[in-house]
């Protein structure tokens, strides 16, 4: 069962704001590659973020921090 877009945009907007807050990376649940490119290119513009994937196989996990 898929997430819906807006569900996972709001998940990294929510994730980016907890970054921000308090300076620790967040790591996000694994996810399969369409569900964390919307996660990649929903914090691409923000130029104090970098979102980074990682893990193996075709589930990997998101860990969102500061450049």
């Amino acid at each position: 069962n898929a997430v819906s877009e807006e569900k996972l945009r709001q998940q990294a907007l929510d994730a980016a704001k907890e970054v921000k807050r308090w300076g620790e990376p967040v790591n996000l649940p694994p996810m399969n590659s369409h569900d964390r490119r919307i996660i990649h290119v929903t914090l691409q513009e923000d130029e104090e973020l970098i979102t980074e994937s990682t893990g193996e196989g075709s589930m990997k996990s998101i860990t969102v921090a500061l450049k």
